[in-house]
This record gives C-alpha cells, structure tokens and sequence, in this order.
C-alpha cells in the first residue's frame, strides 16, 4: 500500500511542476512582450517627429541649402513646390542629420487615385520615376498609371509607415512617410 501512495505524489508533483513551467514560461514571454521592443517604439517617435516637420514651414521659413536648420515642406497652410524641390535635392545623409535622426526615411505623396509624381509636378526636370518620393535610394521607383516602390530590397528590424493629411494646389493629398532600422 505505501508503494501506490508514492505514485499518487510523484504524479501529483509533475503535474504540479508542469503547470508551475508553462505559468512561468508565459510569464517570461509577457514580459518579454511588454519590455522587449523599445526599439520599434523609438521608430515611431522618430517618424512622428520628421512628419512633424515636414508640416511644418520648417526654420527658417524660407530655407534653403546654406540657411537650413529644419527642413518644413509647408507655406500658408500648403505644400511649397519650392520646398519640395530643395527637399528632393538635399544630400540624402544631410537631411537625415537635419532631421536629427539615426533611422532611415522615404517620402512620397498619395490621393484617393493612388501614389504621386508630386516632386516631378514640382519640378518637371525629374524624370516622372525620380518624382515619385525622395529618400533613401535603394528604394525602387517605377511609374505606370501611378507611383510604385519595391523596398524588397531593404534589410530592416523595425518598419514605420505614417501618413499625414496635407494640401497641394488646393487638393488633399496624403503625405506618407516610411521609417525604419
């Protein structure tokens, strides 16, 4: 008889210490969960604070190359095609130091029709291709019937996408901004 107590407790024990490993093993996986992606976190500030300031008129209001010190693609409440071209044809890593950011970016601008040339209305000596967005340069530009981007190409950690309502030339059009690690 003392020999079927004995099985009774050792079964009782590894049943017991399975459900104590799996409660403990969830337990290390949430709070994995909850602590473990600051990065993507730092991300989406990053692409908040370059969306912030790409609405905005920027600093000084009328920068340009030699004056400056945050880039703003708007005036009067709209997107500046002049602020587009000097946006477009900043130095992609002086932009980014301008931005004050260790991430990547992409921009480029979408309506209800799909994704704009909206750098090559601003500035036709673009070829329709290099009008679709501005950024990091191995994103592939190609254009149809509207802008199309292939970041196959792009090894990353953490991906941002973000878009912010705008104005150009009296039309609504979305500006989308692509930040990643």
């Amino acid at each position: 008889m003392s020999n079927n107590k004995s099985q009774t407790w050792t079964i009782e024990f590894i049943l017991a210490f399975l459900i104590f490993s799996a409660a403990f093993i969830m337990s290390i996986k949430t709070i994995v969960n909850i602590y473990g992606n600051d990065d993507l976190s730092l991300v989406i500030k990053e692409a908040e604070l370059i969306s912030e300031q790409l609405t905005s008129e920027g600093y000084p209001s009328n920068w340009d190359n030699d004056t400056l010190i945050r880039i703003g693609l708007m005036s009067n409440g709209s997107l500046n095609p002049e602020k587009l071209n000097r946006f477009y044809n900043l130095n992609y890593n002086y932009a980014k130091s301008s931005f004050a950011t260790q991430y990547n970016y992409f921009v480029f601008f979408s309506n209800s029709n799909g994704n704009l040339p909206l750098f090559y209305y601003a500035n036709d000596s673009l070829t329709i291709e290099q009008g679709c967005g501005s950024g990091y340069n191995s994103i592939v530009k190609s254009y149809d019937t509207e802008c199309k981007f292939d970041k196959s190409g792009l090894t990353y950690d953490d991906f941002v996408a973000m878009k912010r309502i705008t104005v150009y030339n009296s039309t609504l059009v979305v500006l989308n901004i692509w930040v990643w690690k």
